[in-house]
Formats: structure tokens, C-alpha cells, sequence
């Protein structure tokens, strides 16, 4: 992925999207710099989704003074989310010299899964859930299927800082933000 990729890639979102995005990366910027409990680390990959979803909704209640979580405002989040976590693996990857993944969602699933899967695995682990996905279109996988070999793909692969549920709740969250980024 070169720059004029990636100055194409953040043409496909709105501005509002971006900022958010950029917020959202830097709250988590600066938490990663901070020695977090062991508790809290396994449950941080949740964290960008979370304040995309509450941006989101302040965001939609200062221009439509309308303090209801819509379905809109959750996709917006998740928008939000998942660009703030292509953003850091970018940054990062370009920082330390090291070649940046190929599409979109390759640079999310990385960006989910480094520190919870061993990082020699991490090729392992995406080029698996990319194949499943193409697997889906072909198939009659259940959204939950889907999600529990991905699970279990984690499950091989994982720093054991996820417990049983964690992994759950990541592949979710894999297949959720990838099934939106091909959308």
C-alpha cells in the first residue's frame, strides 16, 4: 500500500469520519504509553469502537439536537472506529519502516489482533479470515460460524492475554468492522 492508496483510501470517508477517527487514534495513542492493569489491556480493542460510537452520537446530537442512539450513529461509530485503528497501523508500520498490509482490511485486522496474537502468527491469522470470507460467498456459513472459527483460529494463535469470551468478542468485532469495510 503506497501513499497515493492510502490519500485514495481516506477520500472514501466523510470529514466528519476522519476527525473522529484522528481523535480516537489519539486517546488510544496516548493510553498505549500508559502502563495499563492486565485487565483492562485485554479489553482495549474494544475501546476504539466504543468512542467512535459516543462521538458519533455527540457528534449527532450537537447537529440535530437528537439524543437517540440510531442505527446510523452505531455504523458511524464502528466508521470511526475501525479508521482510527487503519490510521495507528499505518503510523506505526510507516514509523518502523515495515511494509504496510495490501488492502484496508488486512491494515484493520491487523490493528485488532497485534499484541493479542503472536506476532508471527499475525499473517497466519489474517490470510485465514480473508480466505473465510471468500469461503462465505460461496457457502451457507452462519454469521456465527463464522465467528467461532475465527475464534478458534485466535484461540491457536493468541499471547493467551484474551480469555475464552475475549476471543469471542474480538472475532465479532473481526468480522463485524471486515464485512463493513467490504461493503
Amino acid at each position: 500500500m503506497n501513499l497515493i492508496t492510502i490519500q485514495d483510501f481516506f477520500a472514501d470517508y466523510s470529514v466528519s469520519s476522519v476527525v473522529m477517527a484522528g481523535l480516537i487514534f489519539t486517546v488510544i495513542y496516548f493510553l498505549d504509553k500508559i502502563n495499563l492493569s492486565k485487565s483492562f489491556r485485554r479489553i482495549l480493542f474494544l475501546l476504539p469502537f466504543a468512542l467512535g460510537i459516543l462521538f458519533s452520537f455527540v457528534y449527532n446530537l450537537i447537529l440535530t439536537k437528537n439524543a437517540e442512539f440510531t442505527l446510523e450513529v452505531i455504523y458511524a461509530g464502528l466508521i470511526s472506529g475501525s479508521l482510527s485503528v487503519i490510521i495507528k497501523v499505518t503510523i506505526t508500520k510507516i514509523i518502523k519502516g515495515e511494509p504496510l498490509p495490501k488492502t484496508k482490511a488486512q491494515l484493520l485486522i491487523t490493528g485488532l489482533i497485534e499484541g493479542y496474537v503472536k506476532k508471527e502468527s499475525i499473517t497466519i491469522v489474517i490470510q485465514f479470515i480473508e480466505n473465510l470470507f471468500v469461503e462465505i460467498e460461496t457457502s451457507n456459513l452462519t454469521e456465527n460460524q463464522v465467528i467461532e472459527q475465527i475464534a478458534n483460529e485466535l484461540k491457536k494463535h493468541t499471547t493467551s492475554v484474551l480469555k475464552e469470551g475475549d476471543l469471542i468478542t474480538l472475532a465479532s468485532l473481526i468480522y463485524t468492522t471486515v464485512l463493513q469495510t467490504k461493503e
